[in-house]
């Protein structure tokens, strides 16, 4: 995963550090909803292993009030295949006030996924030459 984002989802815009994602990594990280106005939150990378999981978590106020991990995980399935996970945790006291917000951007998971999908298979099939 690169930080182009922007270039396969409409959802999340992530601005990288020049070094790239590299645990400890600051992002700024703005979150496009279909309705509504952006979010753009600081988050910090927790975890990157190339190939296989990038995890980050950003804040609203502090960790108490409100806090976001959002996290991607590859598998290998077998020859040319890879499970995606994709995911969300959320905690602090503003949850139950956030939970409308957040359930109606749930299905931007989908455009997300999608776009990571579509990208990783150009560049597989660019990578072989097809």
């Amino acid at each position: 995963m690169d930080g182009n984002f922007s270039d396969w989802n409409s959802f999340l815009t992530v601005v990288t550090p020049p070094t790239g994602f590299a645990v400890g990594a600051k992002l700024t990280v703005t979150m496009k909803p279909r309705e509504g106005k952006p979010l753009t939150v600081k988050a910090t990378v927790t975890k990157c292993d190339p190939n296989s999981e990038l995890r980050w978590i950003g804040f609203i106020g502090s960790a108490f009030i409100f806090s976001g991990q959002r996290y991607f995980e590859l598998e290998p399935e077998g020859e040319g295949k890879t499970l995606l996970t994709h995911g969300e945790a959320f905690d602090g006291c503003l949850i139950p006030l956030m939970k409308p917000i957040l359930r109606k951007n749930h299905p931007m998971f989908a455009v997300v996924n999608s776009g990571l999908k579509q990208a990783a298979e150009e560049r597989n099939n660019a990578a072989a030459g097809r």
